[in-house]
């Protein structure tokens, strides 16, 4: 998830996104107690997720974007000669930002004795795009039984311009029901996190009561079932 962001998973930057993700909920924690320390990690987790997810979408819009110019790149490479890989490795040093350094991972994997359509197909799996498992398809269909992978790609750079510009009229269309599930979604954890920082007495009252506190388990597992019930709804807009 975090390489699918955009943000090195190396010990460096892990140290670094902890200590400022867990030091503001500690100085909550020691002027409220228990409870600010729980509501502020509450929030934190809130935010945390939504630039994760935020940048994450980001990224994986603009590769998409730029996905159909290295194909044209690479089918062009192919048809004068040089062989897929050759021509792949060759468009990756041409592509632009951040599609460089994503398909570059591709390189490394390669290197380490993988072929293009298996390295093709695991970043697949990392970044969950089904277009580096289309690319992954064509290239192991020419590998393994050779043909006009040029043709191929190229007829593969112009659907991926075509789903794009009608997945840009169907997410306008539903830009309204996804900002909507995303803040039904997060508006009640992000209350509760507030109450209990700013007045945790308020809810603990009620949570060391027998009945408040099962009114507030009940509320808590309706407001996931919600959540996953808005999931299903948007999650293919």
């Amino acid at each position: 998830t975090l390489l699918s962001a955009g943000i090195s998973p190396d010990a460096r930057t892990l140290g670094m996104l902890t200590a400022a993700f867990f030091a503001p909920a500690v100085l909550v924690g020691l002027s409220q107690g228990v409870s600010g320390l729980i509501g502020a990690l509450l929030i934190e987790v809130l935010l945390a997720i939504l630039l994760l997810l935020s940048r994450q979408r980001a990224r994986k819009k603009k590769i998409i974007e730029q996905l159909p110019v290295f194909i044209d790149g690479v089918s062009r490479i192919r048809g004068v000669g040089y062989s897929l890989t050759v021509a792949y490795n060759q468009g990756v040093e041409m592509a632009e930002q951040p599609l460089k350094d994503t398909l570059r991972v591709t390189l490394d994997m390669q290197q380490a004795g993988l072929e293009l359509d298996e390295a093709m197909a695991r970043l697949g799996q990392v970044y969950d795009l089904t277009e580096f498992r289309l690319m992954s398809s064509i290239i192991a269909l020419a590998m393994n039984y050779g043909g006009k992978s040029d043709i191929l790609l190229s007829r593969l750079g112009q659907y991926l311009r075509d789903r794009d510009q009608h997945y840009k009229e169907m997410l306008a269309m539903a830009s309204e029901a996804r900002m909507s599930a995303v803040i039904l979604s997060g508006l009640t954890p992000f209350v509760s996190g507030l109450i209990l920082m700013v007045n945790p007495d308020y809810l603990m009252t009620m949570w060391r009561d027998a009945t408040g506190s099962t009114f507030l388990l009940a509320a808590g597992a309706l407001q996931l079932l919600g959540m996953y019930l808005m999931y299903r709804m948007v999650r293919n807009f």
